[in-house]
């Protein structure tokens, strides 16, 4: 049954279906004409085999480019510091990138 169900997904071009019933019959013991034949299925697979992937990129408004707190005095420890005017707040464009399989 399973060689079957594999010769068909292998057909179907679904791959990791057939590969999965062809181990089963494997894991049986076949003779060994049978797992010639079997091998010869699982390299095919092995060769059409092809890469897919995602990847994207965005630009987008950051209205806190730097991560700065808003607030005039910071405490850090239990203490007081005053930040420096400059360290304030900063609008920004970000960049996102992203990719996956």
């Amino acid at each position: 049954m399973h060689l079957e169900l594999a010769r068909a997904f292998f057909l179907k071009r679904e791959d990791d279906l057939s590969r999965e019933h062809f181990e089963r019959v494997l894991a049986g013991g076949p003779p060994p004409a049978m797992v010639a034949n079997i091998r010869r299925f699982l390299e095919a697979m092995r060769a059409r085999r092809r890469w897919s992937g995602r990847f994207g990129a965005t630009l987008a408004p950051d209205s806190n480019v730097n991560a700065a707190s808003g607030s005039d005095i910071i405490y850090i420890g239990g203490l007081p510091f005053r930040r420096d005017a400059d360290a304030g707040t900063r609008s920004g464009v970000g960049a996102i990138l992203w990719g996956g399989r």
